[in-house]
């Protein structure tokens, strides 16, 4: 069930979801066979932080694999997504994860706004001020892609890849259930419920659409296996501006600011019987 409610400020760590032991015994497995038995025994034993863990931005140390709703910030999402290059960094200019999340939010409430079919009837009501449910999707087409901030990119042919070797239960399926539970803990920090792990029509076609532009404005040539499973545009959508990192970082903070105040500052979030959440938007200037 989707939580509507504010968002929280925080969880208890010591809850674990019910698929965490196999996830955590695939991991590690993966780390018997690095460095050998007897070692991973030892450190296995004295260790008390996760085995697998980061260090973010903003100084945090995360379980990469039991995400908490504690170890999720902004800042962090911000900064990583616009220092990840997409498609694995071969189109032909630096073109960042957080550009394109801008782009998608963009192209999403172009869509929703042109009342186009993939939005449910019920919900094509448009008044003055924009519906809170366009301000939630708006959210969640800005964010589709911040589990990418916490464990990486991985293109999305090579996942299919990894299925047709074989190598779905080792890599293939703990990959994907950590990117769901990355997106299930942003999603409760944001107020957004299951969203972010349950992506909407909105959000799928919003993100075919914007990646169509940008293989065709990044790749030169282009090749035809991109037209396989998506339709090639006859004329680019968007601007695609290939912003250096810090521009890319400053548009994306800026447009998660104005979405979340839209939903959540006090006189907002009155209107469906709640209080204004604390932090975000009080936060500051951004980090250096």
């Amino acid at each position: 069930m989707t939580n509507d409610g504010p968002p929280i400020q925080g969880e208890n760590p010591q809850v674990r979801d019910p698929s965490d032991e196999g996830i955590h015994d695939a991991a590690v497995a993966i780390f018997r066979g690095v460095v050998g038995e007897a070692n991973a025994e030892s450190v296995l034993l004295k260790r008390r932080q996760p085995i697998y863990w980061l260090q973010t931005y903003t100084g945090r140390t995360i379980d990469l694999i039991n995400p908490t709703s504690e170890m999720v910030d902004i800042e962090d999402i911000a900064h990583a997504l616009s220092m990840i290059c997409r498609f694995n960094g071969h189109c032909c200019e630096f073109y960042s994860v957080a550009e394109h999340s801008v782009l998608v939010e963009s192209k999403g409430s172009e869509i929703w706004m042109n009342h186009e079919s993939v939005i449910p009837s019920d919900q094509l009501s448009m008044r003055l001020r924009p519906p809170r449910e366009l301000m939630l999707q708006s959210l969640c087409l800005l964010l589709h892609d911040a589990a990418e901030a916490y464990i990486g990119d991985l293109t999305t042919p090579l996942k299919r890849g990894l299925d047709s070797i074989g190598a779905t239960k080792v890599v293939f399926s703990p990959i994907v259930e950590l990117e769901r539970r990355w997106l299930a803990a942003i999603g409760r920090v944001f107020g957004l419920g299951d969203r972010l792990a349950e992506p909407s029509d909105l959000v799928r076609l919003a993100d075919e659409r914007v990646m169509a532009t940008e293989v065709t404005s990044l790749f030169h040539p282009v090749q035809s296996c991109w037209w396989d499973t998506r339709a090639r545009p006859h004329s680019a959508e968007m601007m695609i501006h290939c912003w250096p990192q810090a521009e890319a970082r400053r548009q994306f903070l800026g447009r998660f600011r104005v979405l979340y105040e839209a939903l959540y500052s006090k006189a907002g979030w009155s209107e469906v019987g709640g209080e204004a959440p604390a932090g975000i938007l009080d936060s500051g200037e951004e980090h250096p």
